[in-house]
């Protein structure tokens, strides 16, 4: 008797691979591994920030349909979501605005639900340009 792989198994492991890829393109610096041409990366919350409203602003123009599983536009938001804490486990009052937009577009990402997805890529394109 065999067993399928189960469908939500594969998608949590595809969105955890994905924001791992993004995380760790921003973690790691590129280039060679001389110490003079190593990149200045600002790890600091506000520097996470800046690094996800730059990621932002490149998918500023996308439409957010027809998307499937595998699709690098899903990855990138999914890394949007991570640097802006979307993972926190708990949240409450005085939760910074970036933790609930990060944890919608999660929560986006991981069902797939491109109009939620849509509505919080532009509430964070509008926290982004008005900081």
């Amino acid at each position: 008797m065999s067993r399928g792989i189960n469908g939500g198994i594969v998608v949590l492991l595809m969105i955890v691979a994905a924001v791992a890829g993004g995380l760790a393109g921003y973690f790691i610096p590129r280039g060679n591994s001389d110490a003079s041409s190593a990149i200045d990366i600002d790890t600091t919350e506000e520097g996470r920030i800046d690094y996800a409203c730059a990621v932002a602003a490149d998918l500023k123009d996308a439409e957010f349909d027809g998307y499937e599983l595998g699709d690098p536009v899903l990855a990138d938001v999914a890394v949007i979501g991570a640097l802006f804490n979307g993972f926190t486990p708990i949240v409450g009052p005085g939760t910074p605005v970036t933790v609930e937009l990060g944890r919608q577009l999660y929560e986006s990402v991981s069902r797939l639900d491109l109009e939620q997805m849509s509505e919080t890529m532009d509430e964070i394109i509008a926290f982004c340009e008005a900081r």
